[in-house]
């Protein structure tokens, strides 16, 4: 009779929860303010993409993409894609979302100072074409933050200590373009490693033709990542990451007494031409009669049409 009366008394406590949403993290580490959306999850589309969400059983895994954006071209959403689809099984790699940073101005006046006809877009015109270029459907796993990349470095300390306090290992790697990541100087960016692709453009280290990696200066040999055969979820690696004969290799070191990764998408594939960048998109700009200039940008450019309607803003 009396431990009936003390389990009345004693409060229950329920077991922590398994998963969460990102989305609730991102609002405690950035703002407090809860009708910030960092991701799109309006419509129950039967196909849709669940919110980006952690998972207490294994490290949840967050790619972020730095670039000027300057403006912004197909090639970015070419590799944001390539990379996402072949990294969210939950049986890999675990990303649970790709965050996209913008650089400030005074970066990117900096890199074109040396243009004949320098074309700095401001932060918020950059951002404007990266949200309606990358789309509704992107923006399920994609966020383009609201602050130049000046803004990431703290808050991504407080979302990693935000998830860590409730049993959420996270980890942060940025994804580069394989000319940032070369065999003989292969640059550590990223808090636990980078990840790259050929998917746009040649990697130094990929010679072809189902040849072998070169190594990466002073980093373990090669791996390649097998897929599992058993269960639901291996399933869906087998569609993600085998898809058209596309590979996943891995390298690895320590870097300060922690495990430090180069992740490499190898595709057979490549779906744009090698030249498709922001210095090219800037030229056909410059070069272009304003009539031509739209048709002149399709193809290359995510929205040849609002792009043409911010330059004539930008020129006001």
């Amino acid at each position: 009779m009396f431990k009936k009366y003390l389990d009345k008394m004693m409060p229950t406590t329920s077991p922590p929860p398994e998963t969460a949403r990102l989305d609730d993290y991102i609002r405690k580490a950035w703002t407090k303010d809860p009708s910030v959306k960092p991701f799109n999850t309006e419509g129950s589309e039967p196909n849709a993409l669940p919110p980006p969400t952690l998972r207490r059983d294994r490290k949840n895994r967050i790619i972020y993409y730095i670039g000027s954006f300057n403006p912004p071209h197909a090639g970015h959403a070419a590799l944001l894609d390539h990379i996402y689809q072949h990294s969210r099984s939950p049986t890999s790699f675990n990303a649970v979302a790709v965050l996209v940073l913008a650089h400030g101005e005074s970066w990117v006046r900096r890199k074109v100072r040396n243009d004949p006809e320098p074309l700095h877009l401001t932060f918020e015109r950059r951002r404007r074409l990266l949200e309606d270029g990358l789309g509704a459907e992107r923006r399920r796993w994609l966020w383009v933050l609201p602050r130049d990349v000046n803004a990431w470095w703290v808050f991504q300390t407080k979302l990693h200590d935000a998830c860590a306090r409730d049993g959420f290992a996270l980890e942060f790697h940025e994804l580069l373009g394989p000319d940032y990541v070369r065999a003989d100087r292969p640059q550590c960016h990223g808090w636990h490693g980078v990840v790259t692709s050929n998917i746009c453009r040649p990697a130094d280290f990929d010679a072809g033709d189902a040849q072998a990696l070169l190594p990466m200066t002073e980093f373990q040999p090669w791996e390649q990542e097998r897929r599992q055969e058993q269960g639901q979820e291996a399933t869906l690696t087998a569609a993600d990451e085998d898809e058209d004969g596309d590979e996943v290799w891995t390298c690895r070191k320590q870097v300060q007494g922690q495990d430090y990764s180069i992740r490499y998408i190898r595709t057979k594939h490549p779906t744009l031409a090698p030249d498709t960048s922001s210095t090219k998109l800037r030229t056909i700009i410059a070069a272009s009669p304003p009539d031509e200039l739209a048709d002149n940008l399709r193809g290359i450019a995510m929205n040849p049409e609002l792009l043409c309607q911010v330059l004539r803003e930008t020129a006001e």
